[in-house]
């Protein structure tokens, strides 16, 4: 997988692929592809617990690792070592 930086909405994110789902850790942000950021509350291999704030209200809502991934994508400054 060729895995690289890029920078949406002022924002730097992981692009190029899927990746390993014990990666997706709670903790971490992840941008949609309008500059929305989500947390993920809760992950393992089959499912990401997420959650954003909308009119001052907090929403939680999960799919599937891969759909998860297929909306979001990981907002990091560098590429994480394991995927190098």
């Amino acid at each position: 997988m060729r895995y690289r930086i890029e920078v949406h909405n002022g924002r730097s994110i992981l692009c190029g692929g899927v990746i390993p789902a014990a990666m997706v850790k709670p903790g971490q942000v992840w941008i949609d592809s309008s500059g929305h950021a989500v947390l993920v509350r809760a992950a393992d291999k089959d499912e990401v617990t997420y959650s954003w704030e909308e009119h001052g209200t907090t929403r939680i809502h999960s799919k599937s690792n891969f759909a998860f991934q297929c909306r979001y994508d990981l907002e990091t400054p560098t590429i994480p070592e394991e995927l190098t």
